[in-house]
């Protein structure tokens, strides 16, 4: 192997390495503030922790979302979504749970840049993390998202 082809070699094995710290951090990062969700004592705490995603990670936004026909924002969005180069990878993970007056349903929202060909976006491996730990906070305490403005589904003028 030459001169050239042996840098080339070296550069490709630290990017690799270099990459696979950030991912393998990220996944921490989502794993710890997913227990912290767990143990969250108000929905304001919980989208905090979700906030607190963006600051820590690639992520570019993290929101959950009222569903009523319409989607509709809790909170402002954490940061300007504007790319020359393309559109966020949009992922959204539906929540759904049961209370004595009907079907209650957010979405987590969760955007990423998008990845280079082949890679999996930053806002799947912190759905898949996060996602059933607010899911879970949400079904312990069904009337936290009522008092955030949800209303369950079905519950209309009769």
């Amino acid at each position: 192997m030459g001169y050239v082809e042996f840098t080339e070699l070296g550069a490709s094995v630290a990017s690799v390495v270099r990459n696979a710290r950030l991912v393998v951090n990220e996944k921490l990062r989502a794993a710890e503030v997913a227990e912290r969700i767990r143990q969250a004592r108000s929905l304001e705490l919980v989208q905090a922790l979700l906030g607190s995603l963006v600051a820590e990670t690639r992520l570019l936004d993290v929101e959950l979302l009222e569903v009523e026909g319409r989607e509709r924002r809790m909170h402002p969005p954490s940061r300007q979504l504007s790319h020359a180069d393309g559109l966020p990878v949009r992922l959204e993970y539906p929540l759904l749970w049961e209370t004595s007056e009907g079907r209650c349903e957010l979405v987590l929202r969760v955007l990423s840049e998008r990845p280079a060909a082949g890679a999996h976006p930053v806002a799947e491996r912190v759905a898949n993390r996060v996602g059933s730990a607010v899911e879970e906070w949400l079904r312990r305490h069904p009337r936290s998202s009522e008092r955030a403005g949800e209303q369950p589904r079905g519950q209309g003028a009769g």
